[in-house]
């Protein structure tokens, strides 16, 4: 922006949001300037605790837009209201049951119920624990102490094939690293799980095994090279 005098008009998405403090006071200094010289400025979202120069713009009414409902209407063609489509539920019975859950790289025992219908979710920012704590209840990592049921019955620490047989499903952060076995074949990583399904005594079906695969292929649209 500061080399091309051409420009009329800039657009601004959150400014402030990752600039020191004289970086905010040279761009606050720069957009004023800009300004007077016949530059129009539209902000998109400011903080009102961020440099004098851009929290004076943003009372004198530089316009402030926010686009995001608007882009969504235009792409969908529609107006959305709730984009996610909530209505309230009643949760039922309890089907994950956590107690003083800890391990390693999670020292603070958790504890924790999901019931039917639920949606829970924990978030934080990198390095409070939501991953390491994922990976214990799964049985992915060593657990130090703590209990995990299923529909009432008790999970086996340190056992994901356990936690499968249970009904879990892990879906991990690095799907590259930790979600698929790379090096091998689409159809291998869609059943690679639950081979024990078409391997009567041991034996494998690849017939089966490809069966599974294409339609895991087909119903989550899976592109092949």
């Amino acid at each position: 922006m500061a080399g091309d005098e051409s420009l009329t008009v800039t657009f601004l998405s959150r400014p402030g949001c990752h600039l020191c403090e004289e970086a905010l006071a040279e761009l606050g200094a720069h957009l004023r300037g800009r300004r007077e010289n016949g530059l129009s400025i539209e902000i998109e979202e400011i903080d009102i605790e961020t440099d004098d120069d851009l929290h004076r713009l943003y009372l004198e009414r530089i316009p402030v837009i926010k686009l995001g409902d608007q882009i969504i209407s235009e792409m969908v063609g529609r107006e959305i209201s709730n984009i996610w489509g909530y209505k309230p539920r009643e949760a039922g019975a309890v089907r994950l049951k956590v107690r003083d859950l800890s391990g390693s790289k999670l020292p603070v025992p958790i504890s924790f119920d999901v019931r039917a219908g639920e949606i829970l979710g924990f978030f934080g920012l990198i390095g409070a624990g939501r991953s390491e704590m994922t990976r214990l209840v799964y049985g992915a990592d060593n657990r130090r102490s703590g209990s995990v049921e299923v529909d009432g019955v008790k999970v086996a620490p340190d056992s994901p094939p356990q936690s499968i047989r249970s009904g879990m499903v892990l879906c991990p952060e690095d799907r590259k690293h930790d979600g698929i076995v790379q090096g091998r074949s689409i159809e291998e990583n869609i059943a690679i799980s639950s081979r024990r399904h078409f391997s009567p005594f041991g034996i494998l079906s690849p017939r089966k095994e490809a069966d599974l695969a294409d339609t895991f292929i087909a119903r989550l649209k899976v592109r092949t090279p």
